[in-house]
C-alpha cells in the first residue's frame, strides 16, 4: 500500500482514497491479494450500502451510502490489484464482476425541455444564472461555480476550463451559444474575478445542495443531480443532430466510448448505411407507405 500510495501523490481525489482505504482497512486486513474476488467485494459493496454516509466533517448523514459511492471504493480496490500485478506481486489480476441484484442499472437521467422550464421557475435566484449556464455548456457543476472573467473572451464568444480543473486533465474550449452569453451579460458588474459569486464575494461551493433538490420537488419532476444537467445538454445536443463526434469534441471527453451512451437518441446518423442495403423489385412504390 506505502508503494501504491506514493505513485498516486499527485492525484485530485486522493483524500477520497484515503477515505475508502479506511473503510476497506478492517474488512480487508490479513487477507493476501489473490484472496480478493467477485465475492467478497460483492459482499463489501452490499455492507458499504447498508451504512449512513458521512459527511466531510466526520458527521453521519440520515441517508446511506449510495451505490455511486460504494462503486468507486471497489474501483479503488481494481486499481491497487491492477498495479500490483504490474509489479510482479500478483500473476494475474481478478476478473471481479458485480452483478446489480437482479436489477438494471439505472440510466443516466436528462431534462426535458418542460421540465427544465419548470425547475427553473422553481430555482432560487443565486442558482438560476449557473443552472441556466450548466444547460447551454454542459460543463461540470465545480467548472460552472468557479468560473473566472479571465477565462472569458466576449468578444470571440469562447471560454475555458483549465486544464486542473477537468477529469481527462486537457483545457476545454467550449464556444458560447447564446443562452450562455445571455447568462454572462446578467452577471457582469457583480464580481471582478468571480461570475457566479455569493453574497461574500466568493464562489457557491455546490450547486447540487437542498435548495436544488427542494426546487425540483416543487416543479414536480424526478430526482436528479446536478451533474444530471450535463447529461440534458449532450442529449439536447444529439437530438439536434450534433454528431457524437463533435459532442465529444464540445464536452471535453477523451473516449469515444463515452459518448456512445447518447447514440440512441438520434439514430438518424445510421440513415446512410441503413441505406445501402439493396431494394428488391416487388413493384411497391414509397408514396405507399
Amino acid at each position: 500500500m506505502p508503494r501504491w500510495l506514493a505513485d498516486k501523490q499527485a492525484k485530485r481525489s486522493l483524500g477520497k482514497d484515503m477515505h475508502n482505504l479506511r473503510w476497506l482497512d478492517p474488512h480487508l486486513r490479513g487477507k493476501t491479494l489473490d484472496a480478493i474476488d467477485s465475492d467478497l467485494l460483492a459482499a463489501l459493496l452490499v455492507q458499504r450500502m447498508a451504512e449512513p454516509r458521512v459527511k466531510r466533517d466526520g458527521r453521519k448523514d440520515d441517508r446511506t451510502t449510495s451505490r455511486s459511492t460504494a462503486e468507486k471504493m471497489l474501483a479503488l480496490v481494481r486499481s491497487i490489484l491492477r498495479a500490483a500485478h504490474s509489479w510482479g506481486w500478483l500473476d494475474r489480476v481478478p476478473a471481479i464482476r458485480l452483478e446489480e441484484n437482479g436489477k438494471p442499472k439505472e440510466d443516466y437521467r436528462w431534462l426535458t425541455v418542460s421540465e427544465a422550464e419548470r425547475l427553473h421557475r422553481e430555482l432560487a435566484e443565486h442558482l438560476r444564472a449557473p443552472y441556466l449556464f450548466a444547460l447551454a455548456t454542459g460543463w461540470r457543476e465545480q467548472n460552472v461555480l468557479r468560473l473566472e472573467w479571465s477565462r472569458i473572451d466576449l468578444h470571440r464568444r469562447v471560454a475555458w476550463v483549465a486544464g486542473s480543473q477537468v477529469k481527462a486533465k486537457r483545457a476545454i474550449g467550449s464556444p458560447l451559444n447564446d443562452q450562455a452569453m445571455a447568462v454572462l451579460a446578467s452577471q457582469k458588474g457583480k464580481h471582478a474575478r468571480w461570475v457566479f459569486p455569493n453574497e461574500q464575494g466568493m464562489p457557491y461551493n455546490r450547486g447540487n445542495n437542498h435548495g436544488f433538490k427542494a426546487a425540483q420537488r416543487r416543479a414536480r419532476i424526478a430526482p436528479l443531480r446536478w451533474h444530471d444537467l450535463r447529461h440534458t445538454w449532450a442529449s439536447w445536443h444529439v437530438m439536434a443532430g450534433t454528431s457524437l463526434r463533435s459532442l465529444m469534441e464540445l464536452g471535453g471527453w477523451r473516449s469515444y466510448q463515452s459518448v456512445l451512451r447518447y447514440a440512441h437518441l438520434s439514430p438518424e446518423h445510421l440513415a446512410v448505411d441503413a441505406a445501402r442495403l439493396p431494394t428488391l423489385a416487388t413493384g411497391a412504390k414509397m408514396d405507399q407507405v
